[in-house]
């Protein structure tokens, strides 16, 4: 203590040190960044006649590791990317596993579609070039007569398949497009376009919308809807009953409409119910239609992000049951 300012020291930190270092009068010392573990700081002195306490001074301290230093912390990141790997990879499958099975769907669709086209479409044509023959060698104008109804119904059962074809292609390129619809008018509509359907108007047709208002969803493809259902009341029809009718049931439940179209015509058997909307399938053998419409309605309806039941009693009636959620909230 007598010449203070000629002392020196030295100091080490052992676990980080390798060796002791001259501190010269300095007393004191700085360490940033320790990794985290157990250190023992040692110093050493001498005075002004350069005697060294080679014994000194020590203290013994622990750094203790932040939460990300931690070997708890290291295993749960290397688990949380091996997670984010895994799902990736899981997503990945399930995304490439989702498009082959819509690949193998349109493949199935487009085997079958191809055949049951190249059929419905020959035989109307096939069936006008016979008439349009045997209508060349009719010589009576009530025979030329016959000939060209047939011809006309052939045409029309032509022009429905071709629609149809439209129809299904429509729905499946097209995006959705969300507007304000009036469903009574639609409906209407429907109606209206199948006229030709029941030119003698022997079908009651009744539509029922105590809340007529409008609905936010896609204003073509339910018009599609509707259209396929309605033609299938008319062309199902029950001749055996006189007071023969088809009631539209238009309902409205929070942010969802629902539409209901029944009729009293000559039902489907049960064993049919479960196949009725696959492609080009035919619950009667003598069915004027494409075998497309049902199929059009189910995929529409998917679209919709709705649902579609029905429900039938051979020569009772048949009913069909919409649901369909509203495409954004109506202002």
């Amino acid at each position: 203590f007598i010449a203070p300012s000629k002392m020196h020291f030295r100091y080490r930190l052992s676990g980080f040190d390798n060796e002791w270092i001259d501190a010269g009068a300095e007393r004191s010392v700085v360490y940033t960044n320790l990794p985290p573990g157990t250190y023992t700081f040692s110093v050493i002195g001498s005075n002004n006649d350069s005697l060294w306490n080679n014994v000194g001074a020590s203290i013994k301290f622990n750094v203790r590791p932040f939460y990300y230093q931690t070997r708890g912390f290291v295993i749960g990141i290397i688990l949380l990317f091996g997670l984010l790997i895994w799902g990736g990879i899981t997503w990945r499958i399930r995304s490439v596993e989702r498009v082959n099975t819509q690949l193998r769907k349109l493949n199935e669709e487009l085997d079958r579609f191809v055949y049951s086209a190249s059929h419905d479409l020959r035989a109307p044509l096939s069936s006008v070039l016979g008439l349009v023959e045997i209508a060349r060698l009719e010589t009576t104008l009530e025979g030329k007569e016959v000939c060209l109804t047939m011809i006309r119904d052939s045409v029309r059962k032509l022009d429905g398949f071709i629609k149809d074809i439209i129809d299904y292609s429509r729905n499946q390129r097209m995006e959705l497009n969300a507007e304000k619809v009036n469903i009574r008018e639609v409906v209407e509509g429907a109606f209206s376009e199948l006229k030709y359907l029941d030119k003698d108007n022997f079908i009651e047709k009744n539509i029922i919308c105590p809340d007529d208002r409008h609905f936010i969803t896609d204003g073509k493809r339910l018009s599609v809807v509707m259209k396929n259902l309605i033609s299938n009341a008319i062309r199902y029809h029950d001749l055996k009953k006189t007071n023969r009718f088809i009631n539209v049931d238009i309902s409205y439940k929070a942010d969802k409409a629902i539409v209901e179209v029944s009729d009293n015509g000559i039902g489907i058997e049960s064993n049919h119910i479960e196949n009725i909307f696959k492609m080009f399938y035919r619950a009667d053998e003598n069915s004027s239609g494409s075998g497309l419409g049902l199929y059009i309605v189910q995929e529409s309806i998917e679209k919709l992000k709705g649902t579609i039941e029905v429900n039938s009693t051979p020569e009772i009636g048949t009913s069909f049951t919409v649901s369909i959620p509203s495409l954004r909230p109506i202002s």
